[in-house]
């Protein structure tokens, strides 16, 4: 967008959500940047279907604002105020609660983000009158989809100077703090396929069955789904009531399962939490008090520090390290695993360079069948290790494999991911020269039950998602 903003960049969007062109992401999770905008910028992602549209920076102190004439932020500087939005925002969503041992994969910074996996959201004064173009009131405004706007991200913005519209009073720090944190964590919410929630039969857009949430109120009710006046400045929050959303989900749950989930401890997400995390835990321990980390720094509670806390969370999940990686990541190799023959295929579709010039498997146990396969095309290839607790090779041309390499049923049957990583304790490749040795990510191919079921859950979201590739308007 503009020139001098910041800029983060986030991990590739994997899996089957990639599949669904889903706005969410496996490994390294999401990074969604709350931008207090600075200077007027063309909001991208709605042009040009409503072209000359700009946020403006919107003075949230200035004496001629509702919140300020009703006393909310009245003697508060931008900077408090920001802070207080930002952190309500981020509280709505990791107060979403999940499995024992886990955070949702999401981060945010209060800043510009650009890259895989971010999202921005703008938030000021919606110049709805530019040039003669007019629109329709509106408090925020979010785009679905990769790709929406000239930095190919996904964006929302929304217009501060309307919500000071809401009746109010905001004659309390919190009712305004909340209703701006509301709209924006609502608009956030849609650029991950929440649609909106009920909270009142008889609104526009409630159909007889809907299901109708009252108490607490659902962030995502905070449309025109018949939201009370007074519920616009309430703390609501992604509740869990079921069939609010797409395939009868919460909207808690919905985030999960797009966004998905991490495990505390897991710095790097490479699926252990082993002395690499720790590193980097001790590396950036701050104590108490909030300077900025996220999740990538060892900070696994979202506050903004790396504290004894966090330190806990290492502790309470470490595992060591484990061979191989259990999330599928765009820049690793892949060791394809079928449970029901126990073949092996190793991809390097993904390595540096796009090819394998050396992989070793080990274990701990006489646990490998394997005949003495060669995968490298090349005459006199170099090193073979064939044992019952190693197998390896080398190519010392260094030209290696490119193709799909097929080792044949070579490990044990009825593995899970989990199985496979306790089999093996090395499950390396080296790519093209210089690359370095790295670790496979490993994928276990479904059981055909399971894919079945798999792909009727894909095929209902693939229609929601077609569905809802749209401007989300509040």
């Amino acid at each position: 967008m503009t020139q001098g903003r910041k800029y983060m960049c986030g991990a590739s969007i994997l899996g089957l959500l990639a599949a669904l062109s889903l706005a969410g992401a496996a490994q390294g999770g999401v990074v969604v940047g709350l931008d207090f905008v600075e200077q007027a910028e063309p909001i991208d992602f709605l042009n040009p279907v409503l072209e000359y549209h700009f946020m403006l920076p919107w003075q949230m102190t200035d004496p001629n604002t509702d919140y300020v004439l009703d006393g909310a932020f009245a003697g508060k500087s931008e900077t408090e105020v920001q802070a207080a939005i930002f952190a309500k925002v981020k509280e709505k969503f990791y107060s979403v609660v999940t499995p024992a041992g886990t955070a949702l994969a999401i981060d945010f910074l209060c800043e510009s983000v650009s890259g895989a996996d971010t999202v921005n959201v703008l938030l000021g004064e919606y110049n709805y009158d530019r040039e003669g173009v007019s629109a329709d009131h509106w408090f925020g405004r979010a785009m679905l989809g990769a790709g929406t706007d000239s930095n190919g991200d996904n964006d929302a913005a929304v217009a501060l100077d309307e919500i000071a519209m809401l009746p109010g009073p905001f004659d309390t720090f919190d009712k305004a703090v909340n209703a701006i944190a509301n709209v924006t964590a609502h608009e956030t919410g849609h650029l991950y396929w929440l649609e909106h929630v009920m909270a009142a039969e008889g609104a526009p857009e409630w159909e007889p069955g809907d299901v109708v949430v009252t108490d607490p109120y659902d962030v995502m009710a905070t449309g025109p789904s018949g939201l009370p006046n007074s519920g616009w400045l309430e703390d609501n929050i992604f509740t869990t009531v079921a069939g609010t959303q797409s395939g009868g989900q919460s909207s808690a749950g919905m985030l999960i399962q797009i966004i998905g989930l991490r495990d505390l401890g897991d710095v790097d997400e490479d699926g252990d939490v082993d002395n690499i995390d720790s590193g980097a835990v001790y590396g950036n321990f701050t104590g108490p008090g909030d300077q900025g980390k996220i999740w990538a720094d060892g900070n696994f509670d979202h506050d903004g520090d790396v504290d004894n806390v966090d330190f806990g969370a290492l502790l309470g999940g470490f595992t060591g390290p484990l061979a191989g990686n259990a999330t599928d990541t765009a820049n690793h190799a892949d060791l394809i695993y079928d449970p029901a023959t126990g073949n092996v295929k190793l991809d390097p579709s993904e390595a540096a360079g796009g090819v394998i010039t050396n992989w070793a498997f080990e274990n701990a146990a006489t646990a490998f069948n394997a005949p003495g396969v060669v995968v490298f095309p090349t005459v006199g290839y170099g090193m073979n290790t064939d044992t019952a607790g190693q197998i390896s090779q080398t190519d010392v041309t260094m030209a290696g494999f490119g193709y799909l390499a097929d080792l044949g049923d070579i490990f044990p049957t009825g593995l899970t991911l989990e199985g496979l990583q306790s089999l093996l304790t090395t499950a390396s490749y080296v790519g093209t020269v210089g690359s370095g040795q790295l670790d496979f990510d490993l994928i276990v191919i479904p059981e055909p039950g399971a894919l079945v079921l798999l792909c009727d859950g894909a095929t209902g979201l693939l229609v929601f998602g077609r569905h809802r590739r749209i401007w989300r308007k509040d």
